[in-house]
């Protein structure tokens, strides 16, 4: 007689709730092995379900057993017997009755001292990250609820508090909500300070879409042509306005860096935000970037720093007559790259994102290619 695992789990079963199916509203979907696509099977109570899952993320929830797997299921239930269990069922029912270890006392201060310590080594971790992570964390949040409070004391409804008074930038909330659940994981999962994660569930404002403010054709040549004297200057506002580089990085760029023979421009790890390497080569930034800067004394602009070319631009819009707008010049550079290409693939590398998803969100459908080629047309 032959015997096969018809059922074998693949992957971790996924809960859902069907409110048009009262007499059975709860499910749980999972994968078998040899089925393209995953089961669903609903049940009348929670209870039901949650039984159900565990029995699958156990990996024992088999319809037959195999030889080998029937002679392993014997030999275990004659070692439960010899220990004095009744059969395996026994044996886990006494152990989930015994008193559980005690959990460290571990202070917040330490918890999240701790994590960020662990997170100074990983690859990805860039300075600017953690000097907000140890912002969030010891200036916001232990300050908060005191540095000697036990992590494992504080409730969601206490974070639900502070989360609600912290901003009302839902952006902002999101942020903070991740670093305490990344250091209340770590604390579960590592020091063993705490039984559970107390972020799950808390109530955060919906983010919503919001288009960045870019600058009209009209006011882009109005502030290249009423600058047009000042060489350095329009270099400064070229760097931004066609070429998308960020304020910080701008300030950190050298002569070398800038390739007028090549059409690139190199910004090793130490000078860009993710901490990679950037290239913006001729096939990224607009064509009118290079005649900008061929006319500017690279050396002199390069020697300001990032206050006092904050000044010159500044001053640069005063004179045009135009607002400025915080980033408006690097968002109008991805805003029309992206409308002049159709697709966010460009933009997004330009811009040096990892991923496509926040140029399409907010760039995309915002210009159009008509504007776009008028753009890259504004020259010397």
């Amino acid at each position: 007689m032959e015997h096969q695992i018809i059922h074998q789990v693949v992957g971790a079963p996924k809960y859902f709730f069907r409110k048009e199916r009262p007499s059975a509203p709860y499910g749980v979907s999972y994968n078998v092995e040899g089925k393209k696509n995953p089961v669903r099977r609903t049940f009348a109570t929670k209870e039901e379900r949650d039984e159900f899952a565990i029995a699958l993320e156990n990996m024992t929830r088999v319809d037959e057993f195999n030889a080998f797997e029937w002679k392993r299921w014997i030999n275990l239930k004659a070692e439960c017997r010899q220990l004095g269990y009744e059969s395996p069922e026994d044996a886990l029912a006494r152990l989930a009755s015994l008193p559980r270890k005690a959990r460290k006392a571990v202070t917040l201060r330490k918890m999240c001292d701790e994590f960020i310590h662990d997170r100074q080594f990983r690859q990805d971790a860039s300075k600017d990250y953690l000097s907000h992570l140890r912002t969030v964390l010891f200036d916001r949040f232990c300050a908060t609820f005191g540095d000697e409070t036990p992590a494992s004391s504080i409730s969601r409804d206490q974070l639900q508090d502070w989360i609600d008074q912290v901003s009302d930038n839902a952006v902002t909330q999101r942020n903070y909500r991740n670093y305490v659940r990344a250091a209340y994981r770590f604390g579960l999962e590592q020091l063993q300070a705490v039984d559970s994660i107390p972020t799950e569930g808390l109530r955060l404002k919906r983010v919503r879409k919001q288009t960045k403010p870019i600058l009209p054709i009209d006011d882009a040549k109005k502030l290249f042509s009423a600058n047009k004297a000042e060489r350095e200057t329009c270099a400064l506002l070229a760097l931004r306005a066609f070429a998308g580089i960020r304020a910080a990085s701008m300030s950190r760029l050298e002569p070398q860096e800038i390739r007028l023979k090549d059409h690139e421009i190199y910004m090793p790890v130490e000078k860009f935000k993710t901490e990679n390497t950037h290239l913006i080569t001729d096939s990224l930034a607009f064509p009118n970037l290079w005649p900008w800067l061929e006319r500017a004394n690279l050396k002199a602009m390069c020697a300001l720093d990032q206050k006092h070319q904050e000044f010159l631009i500044a001053g640069a819009f005063r004179k045009a007559g135009i607002k400025k707008e915080k980033n408006v010049m690097r968002y109008s550079a991805l805003t029309y790259r992206c409308a002049l290409d159709g697709h966010s693939g460009v933009a997004s590398e330009l811009a040096g994102h990892r991923q496509a998803t926040e140029i399409w969100d907010s760039y995309k459908g915002v210009a159009t290619k008509r504007d776009a080629q008028a753009y890259g047309k504004i020259l010397p």
